[in-house]
């Protein structure tokens, strides 16, 4: 009896899976709730439109004026009220939740339009290879560590909203994979480049108002551990068991064991204690409360950089109060004495 070894095009296992309307479906809840923001925010009714709203001509969906909102969005308040990132919210009144609701928030028109276009190529190059289960758990795992990032270091006076995030953790996730599968590639360089302007944008998007850096970074390191843990390049074999000529029995073989390297195994490892620690640190570094960079004075250089064409909120440090103690004292009316018993 023989076997006969053979490639399965066709075959893909299910956490490698593609549905094909993944990031078009996204991108139009995005779209979507953005434009139900602008419509709430409602700048031609705030304030004098033919003076301080940008493109007045849009009505409801008109811009925040651009000193306010560089990036043609809606005004500060009105992300707060759906639910960004605001520090004095986070540490005073204990709405942890904003770590969740500010991941479909974005800033303005020139943010969705980078993300949106980052999120199509990059997400669907690697749904290609690792399937929609595998990438959109990256993202989900990037988004919450781009939050947890950012409620951390985030300046008390200025907000963030988190749809860039999970964005940033897809380009970690593009780096793991170069570096472990680069021989795949066809042009290399080129793809380092398009990260690398890709990185680029969402940074210097990242200086503007209402959207935060720490959160970039924190979405990159989360995207890029847990990719070191789950991507995995299966090439699915078929093997035929022949007897006289005859196919008896057939089968596939993934071959998970064979084509996962020997050092794969401490960047596992290594990667799990990460991810895990990280996770652990800043959620008990969130619940405690209070300013957590109040001994950073230079972490709000990452929040955002005032320039001549937008204004940044201004930065004072606070603490949480302390408990309050009333001392209350009692004086007697004249002609009357206190009897002690």
């Amino acid at each position: 009896m023989g076997v006969m070894e053979q490639s399965c095009p066709h075959y893909r296992p299910a956490h490698q899976r593609v549905w094909r309307f993944t990031w078009a479906a996204l991108s139009l809840l995005f779209i979507l709730w953005f434009f139900i923001v602008l419509g709430v925010n409602h700048c031609t009714k705030q304030t004098n439109p033919k003076v301080d709203c940008a493109v007045p001509g849009l009505g409801v969906f008109s811009f925040q004026p651009l000193r306010e909102n560089p990036l043609l969005g809606p005004a500060r308040r009105t992300l707060v009220r759906f639910g960004a990132l605001d520090p004095r919210k986070n540490s005073v009144l204990k709405e942890q939740w904003r770590i969740v609701t500010c991941i479909p928030l974005h800033a303005g028109l020139f943010h969705i339009l980078v993300n949106l276009l980052t999120l199509i190529f990059v997400g669907a190059h690697l749904e290609r290879e690792y399937g929609t289960l595998t990438v959109v758990a990256i993202w989900l795992a990037s988004a919450i560590g781009g939050g947890l990032w950012s409620a951390i270091l985030l300046v008390p006076e200025n907000i963030s909203v988190g749809a860039s995030f999970p964005t940033m953790g897809l380009v970690g996730c593009t780096l793991v994979d170069m570096l472990l599968y680069g021989d795949l590639y066809v042009n290399k360089l080129v793809a380092a480049y398009s990260l690398f302007v890709v990185s680029g944008l969402h940074i210097v998007i990242g200086l503007m108002p209402n959207v935060d850096n720490w959160g970039h970074v924190g979405g990159f390191i989360s995207g890029f551990f847990v990719s070191l843990l789950v991507l995995t390049r299966v090439e699915p074999r078929c093997m035929t068991e022949v007897e006289g000529g005859v196919a008896v029995k057939k089968r596939i073989d993934l071959g998970f064991k064979r084509r996962i390297e020997i050092y794969r195994r401490p960047l596992r490892i290594g990667g799990t204690m990460v991810v895990a620690l990280g996770y652990i640190l800043a959620m008990l570094a969130i619940a405690s409360g209070g300013d957590r960079q109040k001994n950073c004075n230079w972490c709000q250089n990452l929040n955002c950089v005032e320039t001549r064409f937008w204004d940044c909120p201004p930065v004072r440090h606070w603490r949480l109060p302390k408990k309050v103690v009333c001392k209350v004292r009692f004086r007697s009316p004249p002609g009357l004495s206190l009897i002690h018993i």
